[in-house]
């Protein structure tokens, strides 16, 4: 009795061990996942900045050009 009561015991601690494990590994698996998609929207959001400061410069240029010939033509 006392021996089967023990190895009971003993397996479901390996079963709770080997819960704990594999819950680990999803919560690590999940944080690689967040951090792959963190870094993309991240990289989203560079890309969007360098749009708009390129729209930004080029709209500068025109202004530039624009200026220059006016006084061009003054």
């Amino acid at each position: 009795e006392r021996e089967r009561s023990g190895t009971q015991k003993a397996s479901e601690q390996e079963q709770r061990k080997r819960l704990s494990r594999s819950t680990e590994r999803e919560s690590e698996q999940e944080h690689r996942e967040r951090e792959r998609a963190g870094a993309q929207t991240e990289s989203e959001q560079e890309h969007r900045e360098r749009e708009r400061a390129g729209a930004q410069t080029e709209s500068e240029q025109e202004q530039r050009e624009r200026e220059q010939e006016h006084r061009e033509r003054e």
